[in-house]
């Protein structure tokens, strides 16, 4: 069994997605200034839980233990849902947290990198669901 064109994607963009949590998203400034990860970001910290679940499922289909239509779609659910939250919670922290607004300036890289992957992880969802339709990701 190979590893598909999705199965890839999924895999390094979920592993990416995961280890940018640790990296800093930004700073605010209120009674004090201070600068935050992707975990005290709000939604964030539950996309990013999903890709790493997305990478087990990955790992694991990479290895042949798991082959099934079953972790095919699992993989799909969780690359889409892991990246709308990301998404999700990058627009929350620009225009919808009453604590915190973020201008996009104010953004720190690990925001950036994380709205890439995340992008990066939705296209490989919405492969590895063509691939499923198709019937080659089985």
């Amino acid at each position: 069994m190979r590893a598909t064109t999705s199965t890839t994607i999924l895999l390094l963009g979920g592993l990416v997605l995961f280890v940018d949590m640790f990296l800093r998203w930004g700073r605010y400034a209120g009674a004090f200034t201070n600068s935050f990860t992707g975990w005290d970001a709000a939604l964030t910290e539950w996309g990013e839980l999903l890709s790493l679940a997305l990478v087990l499922v990955e790992f694991v289909r990479t290895r042949g233990i798991w082959w099934t239509p079953a972790s095919s779609l699992l993989g799909f659910f969780l690359g889409a849902s892991g990246g709308i939250l990301v998404i999700a919670g990058l627009i929350h922290l620009h225009w919808g947290s009453s604590v915190v607004s973020l201008r996009f300036s104010e953004f720190a890289y690990g925001a950036w990198i994380a709205l890439a992957f995340a992008v990066v992880v939705l296209i490989g969802a919405w492969i590895r669901l063509e691939e499923h339709r198709a019937g080659t990701s089985t």
